[in-house]
């Protein structure tokens, strides 16, 4: 098993340099925040979940992510000078803080994603079809039990 966990820790190292040197080709917002930042690290995951429930509040984000209340306020706040996510406070509760993606956030995460396809293509293209189907079904059942047991 550690043979294992380090060739996949090895391997997400390679996909995330990969990404990285696709996405530095990309052009930085009007704001400076790095479009390779969104296509390889956490920003990514961050914009991924408001794509995925459309608007969340910060708290919600932070336990999604399992990060904490100020990394989520940091976050936001450079997405959002980006031009990419919006903050809006609550109205009855003006403590909650909501965070959604903006037209311009949704379509650098839909860039981003197809960068993200590229190299998984690119990676996983030397499995036949049935090695394809095979990990599939492994990643399936581990994800299944990662779910299932919690992040404890």
């Amino acid at each position: 098993m550690e043979e294992l966990q380090v060739k996949m820790e090895r391997l997400m190292r390679l996909m995330i340099r990969r990404l990285v040197s696709i996405a530095a080709l990309g052009s930085k917002s009007r704001r400076g925040l790095p479009f390779m930042a969104v296509v390889a690290g956490g920003p990514y995951f961050f914009m991924q979940v408001l794509a995925e429930k459309r608007r969340v509040s910060v708290s919600e984000m932070a336990a999604e992510l399992g990060v904490t209340l100020a990394a989520v306020t940091a976050l936001a706040g450079k997405l959002s000078r980006a031009g990419w996510v919006r903050r809006a406070r609550s109205g009855p509760d003006r403590r909650v803080v909501w965070l959604e993606l903006t037209p311009a956030g949704q379509a650098v995460l839909e860039r981003a994603r197809e960068i993200r396809r590229e190299v998984w293509q690119k990676y996983f293209s030397v499995l036949t079809p049935e090695e394809g189907e095979l990990f599939n079904r492994l990643i399936t059942k581990v994800l299944a039990s990662v779910e299932l047991g919690g992040e404890e």
